[in-house]
């Protein structure tokens, strides 16, 4: 495998890693804003 393309594959993986963190923080404050309401 070329260097570039594992490169690639790599950011890839960290760039899906950190929306995945951040849906989580989406439904965290989704849940606290929910919570703080009732």
């Amino acid at each position: 495998m070329p260097q570039h393309m594992l490169n690639d594959s790599l950011d890839y993986i960290e760039i899906r890693k950190n929306q995945q963190i951040g849906n989580y923080a989406i439904v965290i404050k989704i849940l606290c804003h929910l919570m703080w309401n009732l």
